[in-house]
C-alpha cells in the first residue's frame, strides 16, 4: 500500500499480518525479508510499506523512529507486536524467528486467508471458536487445548503400543466467531468448539461443553478428549489412507510446529534446519607434548568448513549428533563456523559476530588464568592481535573488573569508555547504513570494506585460538598432565542473627561465594499456598525442562493455568507435575500480597535492600521482584546462569530443594555451547568421562529447606531441582557487589542507555550501608536514594 486508505482496506481482511516497514527492496535486509515471505507464504499475509506510512498506520503501537521495524498486526489492528532491535532485522534466522514466535504455541489462529494451510491437512482439525475481544476465553481456551493435547498424545502413544499402527495427531486453532459462526450454525454459541475432517469435509459440534473462564480447566479438559476420541474413532482410515495418498499432505505435526515451512521437498529448510546451528564435524588432530610446564602443539585444520562430514546441530539433536563419536566434538564447534564467509552477511551483524566470539574469549581467558595458568603455558597473544587489526575491534573495556574500578575512581575514568561507546553506536549506524546503500557511493567506501574483511580474518583467528585452546587443555586432562583438580563444596550455611552486611558483602557477594542464609522471617503473616489461591486470581504462564532443548535452563513454555487450579493440581495431576511457575513477578501481578498500604506484608532482607534496580529510573525492572517459584518434585532448571549479570536469592516457604553451583571463574571447565545461554553438561547427571574438563572444576552443592534462603552471585552458572513440591519467593538484583558484572553484559548487548544510566554518577547514587536494616516492602519502594549519605561499601 502507498496510502493510508490503502492500508486500511488491506487491515479488513482476516491476516495475520507481518509488515515491513522502511525496508529497502534490494538491499540485505530487503531480500531477506523477501525470502522469508516467500517460505511462509499462504500462513501470514506479508506486506511490504513506507516506513512513514507505517508510523501512521500504526501510530499507537509503537513511537517514531527513523530506522526500518517489522510489525505484527491482527485484523482492525486487535493485537500488535513491533520489533526494531536492528540485530534481528539483519539476521534473516533470527528475523524468521521471532516471527514465527507472535503465534501461540497450541492454537494457530484460523481466517480465511491462511484455512487451506489447516485443511490441505488430513489430520483432524479442532476448531475453538470464540471472540477475538474476549482475552480471558482465549487463555482458557488455550489452557485447556494444551491439556488436551497432552492428554491425546499420551493416548494415542498407548494405542500405538498396544499395535495401532495409524499415527494420531489433531490441529487446533481458533477462529473468529464474528467470521465462522453463522458457517457452523452456531451463532450466539460461543466460545464453542468445532471439529472438522479436512478429508471429507465433515463437522461435529460440542454442543454440551461449558467454556465460562471460571470453569475447570481439568474437568474440561478430560471430557472434551473423551467427545474428541469418540467423534475422531471412524475416522483415522480415511486418514491413513489420505496420508498414503498424499504424502505431501502429511507434513510435521502442526501442534507442535504450528509454522514448520511444508517444503522440505523443494529443497527448502524448515524452521528446526537453522536453529542454534554449528559446525560438529571432526577429524583426528596430531598431538605433541613437552615436559615440565605443559604446553600441546595442536594441529588446527582450517579449511573454513570444507570437510566431507560437515554437519550441523539444530535445536534439539545436540547428544545425538556430538556424543562422544569424536574426543574433539567441543573444540570442532568453532573449526567448522563458516558463518563469517557469506559475503552477503550484512557488515553490522558481522562486526556484532566478531564482537561476541571476542568477549567470549576474553571470558575464557580470565577463566584460564584462575583454574589453568599454573601448570599450563598457552599463548593468549592473539586476542590482542585481533584487536589491533583495525582501530574499530578492540573491545570497549577489558572485563568487568575494569568497569568497577572505573566506578570507583570516578567520572574521569569513566569518560575514556563513553567516548568509545560513543564512536562505537556511530560505527554501527555508520555500517547499518552502508549495508542499506547499493549506490556507486557504497562501492566507493573501501573503509567500510576493509573493516568488514578485517572482521572476517579476525573471527576466523579467534575460532582457530578457541580450537587449539581446547584441543590443549583436553588432551593434557585426558592424558592426566592437568594437575588441577576440582573440589565438591558444601555451600556455606551462616544465621542471619550474626552476620553483618558488611560480611555478607565482603565474604560471599563481592568474591562469588553462594551462602544459605537462615533465622529469616520474610513476611508479615504466613505466605501459604493456600494464602496465594486466595489473593492472587490471575492466569500464569509456566514452564516446564525440554532436555532436548538449548534454550535458558532447557526450559519451554507449557501452558496457562489460573494460578488457584495449578497450585489445586500441580502434585496431582501427571501433565502438571512436570508444569513450573517459574519466577512470577508479584508487584506487577498480584500487589495484594503485600497487604495494604503502606506495605508491610513482606520484608525485604537488609543484605539486598540496597539493590540498584530500585533507585535507577526508567529501568524497567522496579516491579519485577520478588517473584513466586510453583513446582513439584518433578521439576527441574538446567545448567544456567542468570542475565545480566544479576545477583540472585531464593527463600523457601515449603518443601525441599536441591543446587549445584559452578564459579564463574570455572566457565572454561563448563562447555559452554559459544555465544549462546545453553551448556551442554547436565550437572546432576554428567560425569568427566563425557566432560573431561568437568573434573577441574569446584562443584558446591547445598540443599534449602523452609526458611533457608539460598544466595546465588551473579555470573554463577547453577542448576536446581525440587526433592519435594516447593514453593518459594526470589528475587534478582544489582548492587555494589555485581554492579561490574551487569554493565559488562549492558556493554555485549549494546544497552547504552542503561550503561549510562547506571555510570554517569548523578543519575543513581552507588553503594551500600553497612549500617542498613531489615525493611517493609512499603518502605523499600519509597526510599529516597538520593538523601541517603552514610554508603561505606563500595
Amino acid at each position: 500500500p502507498t496510502s493510508l486508505e490503502a492500508s486500511q482496506q488491506l487491515l479488513e481482511r482476516p491476516g495475520p499480518f507481518v509488515w515491513y516497514c522502511g525496508f529497502e527492496e534490494g538491499s540485505h535486509e530487503g531480500n531477506a525479508t523477501d525470502d522469508i515471505a516467500r517460505k511462509l507464504h499462504g500462513h501470514l499475509v506479508f506486506v511490504r510499506a513506507p516506513l512513514d506510512l507505517c508510523q501512521n498506520v500504526f501510530k499507537t503501537a509503537a513511537p517514531r523512529l527513523e530506522s526500518p521495524m517489522v510489525v505484527w498486526a491482527t485484523s482492525q489492528l486487535r493485537a500488535s507486536s513491533v520489533l526494531r532491535e536492528a540485530a534481528i532485522l539483519s539476521n534473516s534466522t533470527s528475523l524468521r524467528r521471532w516471527i514465527l514466535s507472535q503465534r501461540a504455541t497450541i492454537a494457530q489462529e484460523m481466517t480465511p486467508d491462511n484455512s487451506h494451510v489447516f485443511l490441505d491437512r488430513p489430520d483432524p482439525l479442532l476448531i475453538l471458536l470464540v471472540d477475538p475481544e474476549d482475552k480471558q476465553a482465549r487463555l482458557h481456551g488455550e489452557s485447556v487445548l494444551r491439556e488436551v493435547d497432552q492428554l491425546f498424545r499420551l493416548r494415542a502413544q498407548q494405542s500405538s503400543k498396544e499395535g495401532n499402527q495409524t499415527e494420531r495427531s489433531i490441529q487446533y486453532v481458533w477462529s473468529d466467531c464474528n467470521a465462522y459462526a453463522a458457517q457452523f450454525d452456531v451463532e450466539g454459541k460461543c466460545p464453542i468448539v468445532i471439529l472438522v475432517n479436512p478429508v471429507d469435509m465433515a463437522i461435529k459440534v460440542n454442543k454440551t461443553e461449558t467454556w465460562a473462564s471460571e470453569s475447570n480447566i481439568t474437568e474440561i479438559s478430560h471430557r472434551l478428549l473423551q467427545w474428541l476420541h469418540r467423534a475422531t474413532e471412524s475416522w483415522w482410515p480415511m486418514v491413513e489412507e489420505a496420508r498414503e495418498n498424499d504424502p505431501e499432505s502429511q507434513g510435521p505435526d502442526q501442534s507442535l510446529a504450528p509454522l514448520v515451512i511444508l517444503a522440505r521437498d523443494r529443497g527448502e529448510e524448515s524452521e528446526d534446519d537453522d536453529d542454534d546451528e554449528v559446525a560438529a564435524a571432526g577429524q583426528e588432530r596430531k598431538t605433541t607434548s613437552k615436559s615440565n610446564k605443559n604446553n600441546i602443539d595442536v594441529e588446527i585444520d582450517d579449511d573454513d568448513g570444507e570437510d566431507e562430514d560437515e554437519g550441523g546441530l539444530g535445536e534439539g539433536d545436540d547428544q545425538q549428533r556430538i556424543d562422544q563419536q569424536d574426543p574433539d566434538w567441543y573444540s570442532n564447534l568453532l573449526e567448522q563456523d563458516d558463518n563469517m564467509e557469506d559475503d552477503e552477511l550484512p557488515a553490522a551483524q558481522r562486526f556484532r559476530n566478531f564482537q561476541g566470539l571476542l568477549a567470549m574469549m576474553a571470558d575464557f581467558k580470565r577463566s584460564f588464568e584462575a583454574r589453568h595458568a599454573q601448570h599450563v603455558d598457552f599463548d593468549w597473544s592473539e586476542l590482542k592481535n585481533v584487536q589491533e587489526l583495525d582501530p574499530n575491534m578492540a573491545l570497549l573495556v577489558a572485563g568487568p573488573r575494569a568497569i568497577s574500578r572505573a566506578l570507583k575512581e570516578g567520572p574521569g575514568a569513566m569518560k575514556p569508555i563513553w567516548a568509545r561507546i560513543e564512536e562505537r553506536a556511530a560505527l554501527l549506524a555508520g555500517l547499518s547504513a552502508w549495508d542499506g546503500d547499493l549506490t556507486r557511493k557504497r562501492k566507493k567506501n573501501k573503509g567500510w570494506r576493509k573493516l568488514r574483511e578485517r572482521l572476517k580474518e579476525g573471527y576466523r583467528r579467534l575460532r582457530v585460538l578457541f580450537v587449539k585452546l581446547f584441543r590443549t587443555l583436553e588432551t593434557l586432562s585426558r592424558n592426566g598432565q592437568l594437575p588441577t583438580e576440582g573440589r565438591n563444596l558444601s555451600v556455606a550455611r551462616e544465621s542471619a542473627k550474626n552476620l553483618t552486611v558488611r560480611d555478607f558483602v565482603e565474604k560471599y557477594a563481592a568474591r562469588g561465594q553462594p551462602v544459605i542464609i537462615q533465622d529469616l522471617n520474610l513476611t508479615a503473616q504466613e505466605w501459604s499456598l493456600d494464602y496465594f489461591k486466595k489473593t492472587c486470581d490471575r492466569f500464569v504462564r509456566l514452564k516446564q525442562k525440554n532436555s532436548s532443548m538449548w534454550s535458558w535452563g532447557k526450559l519451554e513454555d507449557a501452558g496457562v493455568l489460573p494460578l488457584s487450579e495449578f497450585i489445586d493440581t500441580f502434585t496431582s495431576n501427571e501433565t502438571r507435575r512436570k508444569w513450573y511457575l517459574h519466577d512470577w513477578p508479584l508487584p506487577a501481578n498480584c500487589p495484594d500480597v503485600f497487604g495494604a498500604p503502606p506495605f508491610e506484608g513482606f520484608i525485604v532482607p537488609k543484605y539486598f535492600a540496597g539493590d540498584y534496580f530500585q533507585r535507577a529510573p526508567f529501568i524497567g525492572y522496579q516491579h519485577t521482584w520478588p517473584s513466586l517459584f510453583v513446582g513439584s518434585e518433578e521439576t527441574e532448571s538446567a545448567l544456567h546462569v542468570d542475565s545480566g549479570g544479576t545477583n540472585f536469592w531464593l527463600y523457601l516457604l515449603s518443601g525441599k530443594k536441591e543446587w549445584k553451583f559452578f564459579s564463574h571463574l570455572d566457565m572454561i571447565n563448563l562447555y559452554h555451547l559459544p555465544m549462546s545461554e545453553h551448556y551442554f553438561i547436565d550437572v546432576f547427571n554428567s560425569t568427566s568421562e563425557e566432560f573431561p574438563l568437568l573434573k577441574h572444576a569446584d562443584l558446591y552443592t547445598g540443599i534449602q529447606e523452609p526458611g533457608d534462603l539460598m544466595f546465588i552471585p551473579g555470573g554463577n552458572p547453577h542448576g536446581v531441582r525440587n526433592l519435594e513440591a516447593i514453593h518459594g519467593i526470589s528475587m534478582n538484583y544489582v548492587d555494589a557487589s555485581n554492579i561490574g558484572s551487569y554493565l559488562w553484559t549492558q556493554l555485549q548487548e549494546e544497552h547504552w542507555v542503561a550503561f549510562e544510566l547506571f555510570t554517569d554518577n548523578s543519575s543513581l547514587p552507588h553503594g551500600l550501608r553497612s549500617a542498613q536494616e531489615d525493611v517493609t516492602f512499603g518502605a523499600w519502594k519509597s526510599t529516597a536514594w538520593k538523601d541517603v549519605t552514610d554508603f561505606d561499601i563500595f
